[in-house]
């Protein structure tokens, strides 16, 4: 077909005349304009939704970084847990010396004292008054994200001539004396635990040898401690028995948490004596 006799018979299509009432025109302004302005609000809406989105986004990860674990006893034949609210505490501490390579390193100093190490750690220890003041060792395990104070030999009771002697390889060897009478059998040490990043639950290891023994509430202090038993006892045998007499086996664990930091006391020692210690923490309201 001519194209040129097509565009000539389309010029000559007239189209029907469309007439709209005024109110149907401003009916379709109007709608208009509300689909316009709804659009805008719908705009706004979603941009809001976004905004308290990211912010309840960054509370919520906040709040599951900061809030820690709940810790796990796997005790000799059950699981004790301790649910408590373990926030993070982050550290910056100069001067380690690491041992292994990462991210499994171990890194560790001294603190000559519980002062030196809260100022630098920025934490507050319980203050004891049966306590002795002793050398605390550090210890930062990397990939765990879980820090160690360790103070040994921090109650030492009514043990008699108790010395610590420094050998020349770093070595610390002590010696004391005790007779039938004698409550404390041993020095105890005392180890304070906390983290410095997020994670799951933490379990304790090394803990297959005791039992739960009994939950201890302090009327004094309002402490939560839960008292753990070794049980070689039930298996013993002569080498065992020699362990225990030369105080290489730790009888008693007191264990419990306050103000994020994990308290681990152990020693041979009554269950009432080391209710006692738990009664002589000063806890400042």
């Amino acid at each position: 077909m001519n194209m040129e006799l097509i565009r000539k018979q389309l010029e000559e299509i007239t189209p029907p005349e469309m007439r709209f009432k005024q109110h149907v025109l401003e009916q379709i302004r109007n709608r208009r304009q509300n689909r316009r302005r709804h659009m805008l609000i719908s705009a706004a809406i979603v941009l809001l939704v976004v905004i308290i989105g990211t912010a309840q986004f960054q509370q919520i990860a906040t709040m599951a970084e900061t809030m820690y674990r709940s810790i796990k006893l796997s005790l000799y034949n059950e699981t004790l847990v301790i649910d408590n609210n373990v926030y993070r505490i982050p550290i910056e501490v100069e001067g380690l010396e690491w041992v292994g390579k990462q991210p499994n390193r171990v890194g560790h100093k001294s603190y000559t004292n519980i002062h030196a190490a809260q100022d630098e750690l920025k934490i507050k220890l319980l203050h004891n008054a049966r306590s002795n003041e002793s050398v605390l060792n550090f210890l930062f395990f990397e990939k765990e994200n879980r820090a160690e104070l360790i103070l040994r030999h921090f109650f030492i009771g009514d043990l008699k001539n108790f010395t610590e002697i420094i050998l020349e390889n770093g070595d610390r060897r002590q010696s004391y004396s005790s007779d039938q009478e004698t409550v404390y059998k041993s020095p105890l040490d005392m180890k304070v635990s906390f983290f410095t990043g997020k994670g799951a639950e933490y379990e304790m290891d090394n803990l297959d040898t005791y039992n739960y023994e009994e939950k201890y509430i302090s009327p004094i202090n309002g402490i939560t401690a839960y008292l753990l038993k070794d049980t070689f006892q039930a298996t013993s045998d002569e080498s065992s028995l020699l362990m225990y007499a030369a105080g290489s086996i730790t009888e008693k664990l007191a264990v419990f948490v306050h103000d994020h930091l994990l308290y681990i006391i152990s020693g041979n020692l009554p269950s009432s004596e080391m209710k006692n210690i738990i009664d002589a923490f000063v806890v400042e309201q």
